[in-house]
């Protein structure tokens, strides 16, 4: 059995393995053994396989579970395992080893954060989390080591930085988990997940919401066309057409590289006259999400005096 004299507070569970090793000689056939675990009263005690069937000069391992109970006093307990065989009373072996109870350990849930708390972006994007894992059991408890990992569909690609570490009590650990949604997912707020364990003590698992937001993220705006610019001395007007769409927001109209104006509609007359001064126009189109279309085409005109 192995490890050797491991450590935990009241209510913990350690792991030990156990290898069997079959030490009939070569022309023997395999051997099928019993494996039983064997604790102290009011402790629990698992053991995976219940059975295993070895070849001649080989070995197979399994797995015990021990748990002690939240009310076991703090000393030196022993953990034992055995193997059995109906066929016959020479396959019968035992091994064991301690178990530590430390006094003044109380086991706790891990403490998870997540940060940014929602995420949003396009289907198909990369969805990054920054997940803080803290060890809060109580001083006297021994190390644990903590897994992450992400909860998400088969067809997520996923990637985190750090899949284990040890943590001390009252330490925290911030590993980065990367989350790609499919393509042509549907605009939604949806939640995955990512859980902490260290695989033997179930107070010791914790898990954290990972939500992000899928948005559709429409075209911008078709550029205006077909812009006419036509200058009226006699009223001193430079009178702007041209052709929009139905989706547009509205329009900016663009005197010399700067803004001259906004207009709802597709025409737009401009009362900055100034005699024998060019001016060069064009119009973006906006939607009603802000977004701004390429430039329309230029249209120049020269404000000359009225004859």
């Amino acid at each position: 059995m192995s490890s050797a004299q491991q450590s935990a507070g009241a209510g913990g569970t350690v792991l030990y393995d156990v290898t069997v090793t079959n030490r009939d000689s070569p022309g023997c056939t395999a051997s099928t053994f019993n494996l039983r675990g064997w604790v102290a009263e009011g402790w629990t005690v698992d053991m995976q396989p219940l059975a295993l069937t070895i070849a001649a000069g080989s070995s197979a391992h399994a797995a015990l579970r021990v748990t002690s109970p939240a009310s076991a006093v703090a000393r030196t307990y022993f953990a034992s395992a055995s193997v059995s065989d109906p066929a016959t009373t020479a396959h019968l072996s035992s091994a064991a080893e301690a178990y530590i109870l430390m006094s003044g350990c109380s086991l706790m849930s891990p403490g998870m954060t997540v940060a940014p708390g929602v995420r949003s972006g396009a289907a198909g994007a990369t969805f990054v989390y920054d997940v803080t894992i803290t060890n809060r059991d109580a001083p006297a408890c021994a190390p644990t080591t903590f897994r992450v990992l992400p909860e998400v569909p088969a067809d997520w690609p996923r990637v985190a930085s750090s899949s284990s570490f040890v943590l001390n009590a009252g330490q925290s650990q911030t590993v980065r988990i990367a989350l790609i949604s499919p393509p042509g997912l549907a605009p939604s707020t949806y939640s995955l997940y990512a859980r902490a364990t260290d695989g033997l003590n179930a107070i010791h698992a914790a898990s954290v919401e990972l939500s992000y937001t899928v948005t559709l993220f429409a075209a911008p705006p078709r550029p205006p066309s077909g812009l006419v610019a036509t200058a009226r001395p006699e009223i001193k007007q430079i009178q702007l057409h041209w052709t929009g769409s139905s989706t547009d927001a509205g329009y900016r109209i663009m005197r010399n590289g700067k803004a001259a104006g906004l207009t709802m509609s597709t025409s737009w007359t401009d009362v900055d006259w100034s005699s024998g001064v060019t001016a060069t126009y064009f119009v973006i189109a906006t939607d009603f999400a802000g977004h701004a279309s390429a430039p329309s085409n230029t249209a120049t005109v020269r404000m000359s005096k009225r004859r």
